[in-house]
């Protein structure tokens, strides 16, 4: 498996991608170059051949691309970053599947495709792998050369703004097929990012009976509000000699007529 970005060398395990840069159109990748130190490199299109060029029609920007960012999470330097990508293949791989022309979104997992694991199905596993803008170089480029094989088709209908959630909802999906959800499920959910929002939305569409959201963060609970149109219940205030953490949560219940969030903030876990 070989990955490769704009503004980074060839990548990857199990081969070598064939780039020519002789020729080609300038473009511009983002790239860290250490903590807190962000700039933008001048390269140019490269040309492919098993492997398939997707131009950037939306990237995300999540919230390990902030830890990368400001040293929280390390990482090799220079690293372009991102990996949450909705975009066009603009010259498909040699022998592929998807056309030129096709939406497609990113799996920003790479892995060998060689080993126990991968033969497995348990890809996202593999000891050789890693995530896209953080042990490889990431997608804030306005054209990134992959694998077709992490490329995944969108329909013409789906916003590239929407698209670009998909990853993130896949990833809820696949957890929430483990378990079963009914008109008087209580569920928990920690944490109130992008993942932990979708968690909420796809578990109140499930049908059930009360969810509650729990977050460290007043900015989350906020955000929580709007969408999901929550309001504030109940509020709590840690003492400020607690040893313990503080958290909040978010509950949402489901009702024939109404819904309504109770949140919880700034409690002392005991």
């Amino acid at each position: 498996m070989t990955v490769q970005t704009l503004a980074g060398g060839s990548i990857g395990h199990g081969g070598s991608l064939r780039v020519d840069r002789g020729k080609g159109v300038a473009l511009r990748a983002v790239q860290t170059v250490g903590p807190r130190r962000l700039q933008i490199v001048d390269t140019v299109s490269p040309r492919v051949g098993t492997e398939s060029l997707v131009r950037l029609e939306r990237a995300g920007i999540c919230g390990t691309d902030l830890k990368i960012l400001d040293g929280s999470t390390p990482v090799d330097y220079p690293r372009v970053l991102g990996h949450e990508l909705v975009g066009t293949v603009t010259a498909a791989a040699s022998g592929g599947k998807i056309a030129a022309g096709a939406r497609v979104l990113v799996n920003p997992g790479i892995h060998c495709g060689s080993c126990h694991l991968c033969h497995k199905d348990l890809a996202h596993l593999c000891g050789r792998g890693g995530l896209l803008g953080r042990d490889f170089d990431g997608v804030f480029a306005e054209e990134v050369v992959l694998e077709e094989g992490n490329l995944h088709l969108v329909p013409d209908q789906v916003r590239p703004d929407d698209a670009g959630l998909l990853q993130v909802l896949g990833t809820v999906i696949h957890a929430q097929q483990t378990v079963d959800v009914f008109s008087d499920t209580v569920a928990v959910v920690i944490g109130l990012g992008v993942s932990g929002l979708l968690h909420v939305q796809v578990l109140r569409e499930r049908g059930a009976g009360i969810v509650v959201g729990v977050t460290r963060s007043a900015w989350k609970l906020e955000l929580a509000k709007w969408p999901l149109r929550m309001r504030p219940w109940r509020s709590w205030k840690a003492s400020p000699t607690a040893a313990a953490p503080t958290w909040s949560s978010s509950r949402w219940e489901r009702n024939p007529q109404w819904s309504t969030l109770s949140s919880f903030a700034d409690r002392p876990v005991t």
